[in-house]
């Protein structure tokens, strides 16, 4: 663990599988030979009959490593984006919850190599760009929590022989979430029909993969600077001083003077910085047309671009991200 985490608590993000089990073992023998505070968070979705004892069994490896468990229940509501996202987003609330109460500032997590490859594989088929080829990060800051996931580089195979003398030492199980391998769900299907086909021709797909996610990590981070320093060539302002409110908000006719490319780039990377979530290529091609064609001065208050619990809208020269009360 980095010397840079110790001292506020921390937690582990336990769903009882062998991957986050693993990572809970090793953190809580960190964790005491560091005298470092620590919790294990589990978030019970109530998605699957098994859920109720998988948060049993997750309370019994607390028991068994000494460590305060917590178990908190969440409500899933798609959205129009699935099952997967709305859990996701889901459990990511939950444990913002978790951490607020219990003055948690970082979670671990046990994601791994498998699990980036195969996260890798889902974004390309998305479509979503250099950004989202980087896929996860090994250490990434979500709502002013820190997210870290110490096992990126391992195998799931280690990890699973870990687990398998883990049981053998002390006779508790893993839990299995048959979801994982589920052809309903995207993950599913690239678990169970394209990696026995990647392993047989490409052995080595998952190292490879994640060398292409740590490429593209290094390429956003240079369009990042890139945008923010165009971003910033428009007059962008984070603060309205007249209001004394945030308000998100760059110049339209120097945006205009920009080539369509970094029109783009500069647009996603101002909805990045305003906390919103990156529109589709469609939706971005939508927001550039009419952005460009709305009177020159933003005179035109009836340009209302919806994004998120968001509205663009363009008024007095600036275009203006406001959140919808």
């Amino acid at each position: 663990m980095a010397q840079g985490l110790l001292g506020a608590p921390m937690a582990v993000a336990l769903s009882g599988g062998p991957d986050s089990a693993m990572l809970a073992v090793h953190a809580a023998a960190w964790a005491q030979k560091k005298k470092q505070e620590i919790y294990f968070f589990h978030i019970h979705h109530g998605l699957q009959q098994p859920a109720d004892g998988w948060a049993q069994q997750v309370l019994r490896l607390g028991h068994l490593l000494e460590v305060p468990t917590w178990v908190k229940r969440v409500h899933v509501a798609p959205q129009g984006d699935g099952i997967e996202s709305a859990a996701r987003r889901a459990r990511y609330a939950g444990l913002q919850a978790m951490a607020e109460q219990f003055g948690v500032h970082t979670i671990l997590l046990g994601h791994h190599l498998d699990d980036q490859a195969e996260t890798v594989l889902m974004r390309l088929f998305r479509g979503t760009g250099p950004t989202g080829m980087q896929a996860m990060r090994p250490i990434s800051r979500r709502a002013q929590l820190l997210y870290v996931r110490p096992f990126l580089g391992l195998s799931r195979a280690i990890i699973l022989e870990a687990a398998q003398a883990f049981e053998a030492q002390t006779g508790w199980q893993p839990v299995t979430d048959p979801t994982n391998i589920n052809p309903r769900y995207t993950r599913g299907v690239i678990r169970e029909h394209m990696a026995p086909i990647l392993d047989r021709y490409w052995p080595h797909w998952r190292q490879a993969l994640g060398r292409h996610a740590e490429q593209a990590a290094i390429q956003s981070q240079v369009l990042d600077e890139w945008a923010e320093e165009i971003l910033y060539t428009l007059d962008y302002r984070s603060f309205n001083a007249d209001t004394q409110h945030p308000e998100h908000s760059f110049d339209l006719l120097r945006w205009r003077a920009l080539g369509a490319a970094q029109q783009a780039l500069v647009l996603r990377y101002f909805l990045h910085r305003a906390g919103q979530l990156m529109p589709t290529e469609a939706r971005l091609r939508e927001m550039m047309r009419q952005l460009n064609q709305v009177h020159q001065r933003g005179t035109d208050r009836r340009l209302q671009i919806k994004h998120g619990r968001a509205l663009l809208r363009c008024i007095n020269g600036r275009v203006l991200l406001k959140n919808i009360d």
